[in-house]
Protein backbone atom coordinates (compact mmCIF):
# COMPACT_ATOMS: atom_id res chain seq x y z
CA UNK A 1 0.00 0.00 0.00
CA UNK A 2 1.66 3.25 -0.96
CA UNK A 3 0.93 6.39 1.42
CA UNK A 4 1.33 10.24 0.25
CA UNK A 5 1.82 12.96 2.76
CA UNK A 6 2.51 16.20 1.97
CA UNK A 7 3.26 19.68 3.88
CA UNK A 8 3.61 22.19 1.91
CA UNK A 9 5.45 21.91 -1.32
CA UNK A 10 7.19 19.05 0.07
CA UNK A 11 5.70 15.76 -0.74
CA UNK A 12 6.46 12.42 -0.09
CA UNK A 13 5.21 8.60 -0.92
CA UNK A 14 5.62 5.41 1.01
CA UNK A 15 4.86 2.07 0.46
CA UNK A 16 4.54 -0.43 3.32
CA UNK A 17 5.91 -3.57 1.62
CA UNK A 18 9.02 -2.78 3.37
CA UNK A 19 8.21 1.03 4.66
CA UNK A 20 10.17 2.46 2.00
CA UNK A 21 10.19 6.25 1.14
CA UNK A 22 9.90 5.51 -2.43
CA UNK A 23 9.88 9.53 -3.19
CA UNK A 24 10.62 12.86 -1.80
CA UNK A 25 10.35 16.23 -3.72
CA UNK A 26 10.49 19.68 -2.71
CA UNK A 27 8.90 22.41 -5.14
CA UNK A 28 8.56 19.54 -7.74
CA UNK A 29 12.57 19.01 -7.25
CA UNK A 30 13.78 15.62 -6.06
CA UNK A 31 15.10 15.68 -2.74
CA UNK A 32 16.06 11.88 -2.76
CA UNK A 33 16.46 10.08 -5.74
CA UNK A 34 13.53 8.10 -6.72
CA UNK A 35 13.50 4.15 -6.04
CA UNK A 36 14.31 2.22 -8.67
CA UNK A 37 16.08 -1.21 -9.99
CA UNK A 38 19.27 -1.71 -11.34
CA UNK A 39 21.12 -4.76 -12.53
CA UNK A 40 24.66 -5.42 -10.88
CA UNK A 41 26.30 -8.50 -11.65
CA UNK A 42 23.05 -10.14 -13.37
CA UNK A 43 21.04 -9.57 -9.90
CA UNK A 44 18.13 -6.96 -9.23
CA UNK A 45 19.09 -4.01 -6.84
CA UNK A 46 16.97 -1.23 -4.86
CA UNK A 47 18.18 1.81 -5.40
CA UNK A 48 16.70 5.41 -4.34
CA UNK A 49 14.21 5.77 -1.79
CA UNK A 50 15.06 5.59 1.68
CA UNK A 51 14.63 2.73 3.65
CA UNK A 52 15.54 1.69 7.40
CA UNK A 53 18.25 -0.83 8.21
CA UNK A 54 17.30 -2.85 11.09
CA UNK A 55 17.73 -4.57 13.30
CA UNK A 56 21.47 -4.49 11.83
CA UNK A 57 23.13 -1.55 9.58
CA UNK A 58 25.97 -3.23 7.02
CA UNK A 59 26.59 -6.74 7.22
CA UNK A 60 26.23 -9.68 9.38
CA UNK A 61 28.63 -12.19 10.22
CA UNK A 62 26.90 -13.00 13.43
CA UNK A 63 23.13 -14.34 12.52
CA UNK A 64 21.10 -15.15 10.26
CA UNK A 65 20.41 -11.98 8.79
CA UNK A 66 21.40 -9.98 4.93
CA UNK A 67 23.04 -6.96 4.80
CA UNK A 68 21.28 -4.43 6.62
CA UNK A 69 18.65 -6.71 7.81
CA UNK A 70 15.28 -7.85 7.36
CA UNK A 71 13.00 -4.34 8.17
CA UNK A 72 12.98 -3.90 4.28
CA UNK A 73 12.02 -7.12 3.37
CA UNK A 74 8.68 -7.52 5.62
CA UNK A 75 5.46 -5.82 5.12
CA UNK A 76 4.32 -2.85 7.87
CA UNK A 77 1.24 -1.58 8.94
CA UNK A 78 -0.32 1.64 9.30
CA UNK A 79 -0.58 2.59 13.12
CA UNK A 80 -1.70 6.39 12.94
CA UNK A 81 -1.53 8.92 9.93
CA UNK A 82 -2.08 12.08 9.20
CA UNK A 83 -2.19 14.78 5.95
CA UNK A 84 1.69 15.19 6.98
CA UNK A 85 2.80 11.92 9.18
CA UNK A 86 2.64 8.12 9.32
CA UNK A 87 3.46 5.30 12.12
CA UNK A 88 3.94 1.94 11.21
CA UNK A 89 4.28 -1.08 12.90
CA UNK A 90 5.85 -4.35 12.41
CA UNK A 91 7.15 -7.57 14.29
CA UNK A 92 10.85 -9.09 13.81
CA UNK A 93 11.44 -12.56 12.66
CA UNK A 94 13.16 -15.93 13.66
CA UNK A 95 14.77 -15.27 17.05
CA UNK A 96 13.54 -11.64 16.65
CA UNK A 97 10.43 -12.23 16.45
CA UNK A 98 9.39 -10.66 19.62
CA UNK A 99 10.76 -7.36 18.67
CA UNK A 100 8.26 -5.02 18.08
CA UNK A 101 9.19 -1.93 15.60
CA UNK A 102 7.55 1.47 15.01
CA UNK A 103 8.90 3.54 12.40
CA UNK A 104 7.32 7.25 12.14
CA UNK A 105 7.89 9.08 9.20
CA UNK A 106 6.86 13.01 8.94
CA UNK A 107 7.02 15.89 6.65
CA UNK A 108 8.04 19.54 7.69
CA UNK A 109 8.58 23.20 6.66
CA UNK A 110 11.14 22.42 4.43
CA UNK A 111 12.36 19.00 6.63
CA UNK A 112 11.80 15.66 7.02
CA UNK A 113 11.55 13.37 9.73
CA UNK A 114 12.41 9.50 10.78
CA UNK A 115 12.29 7.88 14.49
CA UNK A 116 12.39 4.37 14.76
CA UNK A 117 12.02 2.84 18.47
CA UNK A 118 12.63 -0.90 18.97
CA UNK A 119 10.70 -2.78 22.26
CA UNK A 120 12.08 -5.82 23.00
CA UNK A 121 8.97 -7.94 24.25
CA UNK A 122 10.86 -10.95 24.12
CA UNK A 123 12.25 -12.65 27.62
CA UNK A 124 15.82 -12.55 26.29
CA UNK A 125 18.79 -9.89 25.27
CA UNK A 126 18.63 -8.97 21.42
CA UNK A 127 21.53 -7.21 19.99
CA UNK A 128 20.43 -4.34 17.73
CA UNK A 129 22.18 -1.55 16.21
CA UNK A 130 19.84 -0.13 13.03
CA UNK A 131 20.29 2.73 10.81
CA UNK A 132 18.45 5.05 8.08
CA UNK A 133 19.58 4.84 4.45
CA UNK A 134 18.41 7.66 2.33
CA UNK A 135 19.66 8.37 -1.32
CA UNK A 136 19.69 12.00 -1.54
CA UNK A 137 19.83 13.01 -5.61
CA UNK A 138 22.66 14.40 -6.41
CA UNK A 139 24.79 15.45 -9.92
CA UNK A 140 28.27 16.06 -7.89
CA UNK A 141 31.08 13.49 -8.58
CA UNK A 142 32.07 14.61 -5.24
CA UNK A 143 30.91 15.00 -1.70
CA UNK A 144 31.38 18.17 0.32
CA UNK A 145 30.72 18.50 4.01
CA UNK A 146 31.59 21.79 5.84
CA UNK A 147 34.56 22.14 2.48
CA UNK A 148 35.83 18.77 2.86
CA UNK A 149 35.27 17.11 0.06
CA UNK A 150 35.00 13.34 -0.64
CA UNK A 151 36.33 11.27 -3.55
CA UNK A 152 34.53 8.90 -6.06
CA UNK A 153 36.93 6.17 -4.53
CA UNK A 154 36.17 6.93 -0.69
CA UNK A 155 32.79 7.43 -1.12
CA UNK A 156 32.26 3.66 -2.81
CA UNK A 157 34.41 2.35 0.00
CA UNK A 158 32.23 3.80 2.58
CA UNK A 159 33.15 6.68 5.27
CA UNK A 160 32.27 7.44 8.41
CA UNK A 161 32.01 10.06 10.31
CA UNK A 162 31.45 10.37 14.23
CA UNK A 163 28.30 12.26 15.78
CA UNK A 164 24.70 12.66 15.35
CA UNK A 165 24.91 16.03 13.61
CA UNK A 166 25.89 17.00 10.09
CA UNK A 167 25.82 19.23 6.83
CA UNK A 168 26.08 18.51 2.87
CA UNK A 169 25.29 20.01 -0.36
CA UNK A 170 23.97 18.25 -3.31
CA UNK A 171 24.04 19.74 -6.15
CA UNK A 172 21.01 21.79 -4.96
CA UNK A 173 20.56 21.60 -1.70
CA UNK A 174 22.35 22.72 1.61
CA UNK A 175 21.15 19.94 3.71
CA UNK A 176 21.40 19.82 7.76
CA UNK A 177 20.75 16.67 9.74
CA UNK A 178 20.20 16.68 13.37
CA UNK A 179 19.82 13.09 15.05
CA UNK A 180 19.56 11.38 18.72
CA UNK A 181 20.93 7.96 19.40
CA UNK A 182 23.31 8.32 16.73
CA UNK A 183 26.84 7.37 16.48
CA UNK A 184 28.23 7.80 13.43
CA UNK A 185 26.87 8.93 9.89
CA UNK A 186 27.82 6.64 7.02
CA UNK A 187 28.74 8.24 3.57
CA UNK A 188 28.40 6.07 0.67
CA UNK A 189 27.72 5.74 -3.45
CA UNK A 190 28.06 3.15 -5.81
CA UNK A 191 27.77 5.72 -8.54
CA UNK A 192 25.74 3.96 -11.23
CA UNK A 193 23.24 6.63 -10.16
CA UNK A 194 22.54 10.25 -9.52
CA UNK A 195 22.41 9.62 -5.84
CA UNK A 196 24.84 10.25 -2.86
CA UNK A 197 23.62 8.21 0.88
CA UNK A 198 24.19 10.31 3.87
CA UNK A 199 23.19 7.12 6.42
CA UNK A 200 22.70 8.30 10.17
CA UNK A 201 23.11 4.87 12.05
CA UNK A 202 23.75 3.34 15.83
CA UNK A 203 27.32 2.84 15.25
CA UNK A 204 28.19 1.48 12.25
CA UNK A 205 28.38 -2.08 10.96
CA UNK A 206 28.06 -3.62 14.49
CA UNK A 207 27.30 -7.47 13.26
CA UNK A 208 30.60 -7.61 11.37
CA UNK A 209 33.58 -10.28 13.76
CA UNK A 210 35.75 -7.00 14.10
CA UNK A 211 32.43 -4.68 14.24
CA UNK A 212 31.95 -1.75 16.50
CA UNK A 213 29.57 -2.08 19.82
CA UNK A 214 25.84 -3.19 19.44
CA UNK A 215 23.30 -2.43 21.84
CA UNK A 216 22.25 -5.25 24.25
CA UNK A 217 18.41 -4.39 24.23
CA UNK A 218 17.41 -6.07 27.56
CA UNK A 219 13.75 -7.63 28.08
CA UNK A 220 11.52 -5.28 28.40
CA UNK A 221 14.05 -2.28 26.87
CA UNK A 222 13.49 0.60 24.13
CA UNK A 223 15.34 1.60 21.70
CA UNK A 224 14.30 5.06 20.11
CA UNK A 225 16.69 7.14 17.21
CA UNK A 226 15.47 9.70 15.51
CA UNK A 227 16.66 11.66 12.40
CA UNK A 228 15.47 15.24 11.14
CA UNK A 229 16.67 16.74 7.62
CA UNK A 230 16.43 20.87 7.21
CA UNK A 231 16.49 21.29 3.61
CA UNK A 232 18.11 25.06 2.16
CA UNK A 233 18.35 26.05 -0.80
CA UNK A 234 22.23 26.29 -2.03
CA UNK A 235 23.04 29.44 -2.29
CA UNK A 236 26.58 29.81 -1.23
CA UNK A 237 25.51 30.71 2.43
CA UNK A 238 26.03 27.98 5.40
CA UNK A 239 22.17 27.59 6.68
CA UNK A 240 23.50 24.86 9.31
Amino acid sequence: MRIYLAYGNLNMVINTEGAYIEKLTLDHRKVLEDRHEIMIDGLKKQRGGCHICCPNFGPDEKTFMQQHGFAREISWNVLASDEDMVILKTRGIQEYRDLEMYLLYQTGNRSFRMSLTLDNKSEKELPVAPGFHPYFHTKNKEFNHFGEKYSENELTRTVFVPGSNFSFSTSEFQICVKSTTIGQIALWSDFKGDYICVEPTYNGPCFTRKGNDAKILGPGEKLKMETEFIIYERDGEDHC
